[in-house]
């Protein structure tokens, strides 16, 4: 599940390319507030849907090893958001407890620089 900063997620979602659109897998916005970010990620995971199907989901190989797979997609995530112009946006992973399986799942919030903000505003 990708979780996005709503202030940039109109330049992010052009940069993701085609398989986020054909498995539509296009990242949640979400509001950024120091005091409300748990509630508006539990907004979020209530409104996402998991769609499961008998030809199962093919944008991950199962073949891969775990280590192999954790060490190489925050690069291929950082090569995709680092293409975005006049934003560097950081990537945070999250580690939510979810609720159905009781096992921890990655979620990845992508969020504007603050410094890099906060400079341009000057």
């Amino acid at each position: 599940m990708f979780l996005i900063d709503g202030r940039i997620s109109g330049l992010v979602v052009h940069h993701l390319g085609k398989i986020f659109y054909k498995k539509r897998k296009i990242p949640v916005p979400i509001k950024i507030d120091p005091l409300k970010i748990k509630s508006s990620i539990e907004a979020a995971l209530k409104k996402t849907t998991f769609q499961v199907h008998s030809k199962g989901d093919s944008s991950i190989n199962p073949k891969l090893k775990d280590v192999l797979f954790k060490n190489n997609f925050p690069i291929f995530l950082q090569l995709n958001v680092w293409k975005i112009p006049k934003c560097h946006p950081q990537l945070v992973q999250v580690e939510l407890e979810h609720s159905i399986l009781d096992t921890h799942d990655e979620v990845c919030l992508i969020v504007p620089d603050v410094k890099e903000i906060k400079k341009q505003k000057i």
